[in-house]
């Protein structure tokens, strides 16, 4: 039987990003710090407790971009590990 303690749980983080396109355009964010300083990307972040994805991605574009937006559907879904620390981040495009 597998451990279900929360500490396992932490292991593994859930974030979304939301692809905004409004006439044939899409929004983008430029990273102001951090590793990823200068580079464009989604607007998108980690998912609260509690939170459903379509609440975090909204919430989420709108902290980061002041837009508000509307969730259509589910885009892309991705895992990945991080080698230092071994947590599993899966990211959910919508």
């Amino acid at each position: 039987m597998r451990n279900l303690s929360p500490t396992n749980f932490e292991k593994h983080r859930l974030g979304v990003g939301g692809i905004c396109v409004h006439k044939e355009k899409v929004l983008l964010i430029q990273h102001s710090f951090g590793i990823n300083k200068g580079k464009w990307s989604i607007p998108g972040g980690y998912v609260e407790i509690g939170e459903t994805l379509s609440e975090a991605v909204v919430r989420e574009v709108l902290e980061e971009t002041g837009v508000e937006t509307r969730v259509c559907g589910l885009l892309m879904m991705r895992h990945s590990t991080q080698k230092k620390t071994k947590i599993g981040l899966f990211q959910i495009y919508i």
